[in-house]
């Protein structure tokens, strides 16, 4: 009986094809791609044996559970299009929203009171239709297990994003950069120096809080806007603003009082040669290495608005020029 369902699928999908082939309608292989799947999906559903193409499928979650899609735990169940149903999976964020983004991309934005997280992706940023879970917690929710570097502090809400592919499998990189915006009060910035604003994302290593390269800080609209491709918790951190001495009371001599002289200023070191805009680790993994140079080289000869975040002189080419600044920064 399997046998013959997966024979009329086989047929099924050829004749599809070779009916968009007669018309000529315009399919790209990803696009192809997204059709087999979808009537694969449609032919094999509900068959209790989770195949390629399905989150699960009745009670089969190929050993996934809540916590793997970000939440804290519970109980996940199946839908009708063998797709996760989370309504009774748990968690401490103060918000939570789903979405899905097929190959043409998209917007997604998580509003939490003040704070909102816009996520946009560019058009066939992965190769396959992706499920997006995305959390915002409190300000202190990281304190314990995920504290601030040393010296700042966390601004705004903190966030945990989760990628799935329509296997169900999680996602932690993309194809392509995602920008990423990010906005905070003045309420949030309360003592603290609001140029000193960067995003950071948690490490793979799971130690450690790493500072993503290249962001831009609109201080008149209270937004923070960085590229990235890689995905797990993140948080926006400051320093805290200076602050001068008060004047103390003296005493004797008529009960009079002094203050406390401003010290001179500490000249500032020279800056050390920081990393081009965009930042040549590509993959956001502390390192400048192979993996980055692939990536570059798999745009080399390339123009547009796409090659953006690999541009590193910004003379809208990758060339060698790249190479040898991707070079000079290599750190394995």
């Amino acid at each position: 009986m399997e046998k013959k369902v997966y024979l009329k699928t086989f047929i099924f999908v050829i004749t599809i094809l070779v009916i968009v082939k007669i018309i000529n309608f315009p399919t790209t292989l990803a696009e192809t791609s997204v059709i087999i799947k979808a009537i694969t999906k449609i032919s094999v559903c509900g068959n209790n044996s989770k195949e390629g193409g399905e989150h699960c499928d009745n009670n089969k979650f190929g050993g996934k559970t809540c916590s793997d899609l970000g939440f804290k735990g519970g109980t996940l169940s199946c839908s009708n299009s063998c797709e996760y149903v989370v309504s009774d999976c748990t968690t401490d964020a103060e918000v939570y929203d789903q979405t899905e983004f097929t190959s043409t991309g998209g917007e997604f934005t998580l509003v939490n009171g003040n704070n909102q997280a816009k996520i946009t992706l560019l058009k066939n940023s992965y190769n396959d239709n992706l499920w997006l879970f995305a959390f915002s917690y409190t300000n202190d929710f990281f304190s314990n297990n995920k504290p601030a570097p040393s010296g700042k502090s966390f601004v705004g809400k903190t966030y945990d994003f989760v990628f799935i592919d329509s296997n169900g499998n999680t996602v932690s990189t993309l194809s392509k950069p995602v920008t990423v915006a990010f906005t905070y009060s003045e309420a949030d910035i309360s003592g603290i120096d609001e140029n000193t604003l960067a995003p950071y994302r948690w490490g793979a290593d799971g130690s450690s809080w790493q500072l993503i390269y290249g962001a831009t800080i609109d201080t008149a609209n209270n937004t923070v806007t960085f590229s990235t491709n890689s995905f797990s918790s993140f948080a926006l951190f400051g320093e805290p603003e200076e602050t001068e001495p008060e004047p103390s009371p003296g005493g004797g001599g008529g009960g009079g009082f002094f203050r406390f002289l401003k010290p001179k200023p500490t000249p500032k070191p020279e800056p050390k040669p920081s990393k081009p805009k965009p930042d040549p680790d590509f993959n956001d993994d502390g390192k400048i290495n192979i993996v980055d140079l692939s990536i570059l080289l798999f745009w080399y000869g390339k123009t547009g608005s796409e090659i953006i975040p690999y541009d590193l002189n910004e003379d809208n080419m990758i060339d060698i020029a790249d190479v040898s600044i991707l070079f000079y920064y290599w750190k394995d």
